[in-house]
């Protein structure tokens, strides 16, 4: 067999000539043969049906989606505050202005589009979390002097 490239006699079962360096006739033919079967296997692989998507991962995304649905307004947040300080404080006395003036200035809600927190006034903390409509309150709320002074 010879050289396609500079014409050299080339040994039987040599795959690339060691003049030039250029690949033989039958190591080109392998090389294009196994290229070709390359091409067929990733079509192949191309064309396979898309995975059907996962049951977990259809349960998130509906539960998300309920969980933006049912986000608590601003009122829930409200109704929660004044019903764990009717527990911890006697607001009996306080009619519509008191509980107004609790609900207007110092409910403070911080709306994440999948949960709420709920603060008050300008507290960095955090007494209630809201969620699916539902707004959980951490433990007694406990009003500082100055609040209770002003709402009492």
């Amino acid at each position: 067999m010879m050289c396609q490239n500079c014409g050299k006699q080339l040994e039987d079962g040599v795959k690339f000539c060691s003049s030039c360096g250029t690949a033989s006739e039958r190591t080109t033919r392998q090389l294009l043969r196994q290229a070709a079967e390359l091409r067929n296997h990733q079509v192949q692989l191309e064309t396979k049906l898309p995975q059907k998507t996962s049951p977990l991962a259809w349960l998130i995304v509906v539960l998300l989606a309920i969980a933006v649905i049912t986000n608590p307004n601003e009122e829930k947040h409200r109704q929660a505050v004044i019903s764990n300080l009717s527990r911890n404080y006697d607001i009996s006395g306080m009619g519509l202005l008191g509980l107004s003036l609790i609900t207007q200035f110092d409910v403070q809600v911080d709306n994440y589009v999948f949960l709420s927190f709920t603060r008050l006034g300008e507290s960095v903390y955090n007494v209630g979390v809201g969620a699916f409509g539902n707004v959980w309150i951490y433990g007694d709320i406990r009003l500082d002097e100055q609040r209770k002074r002003r709402l009492f």
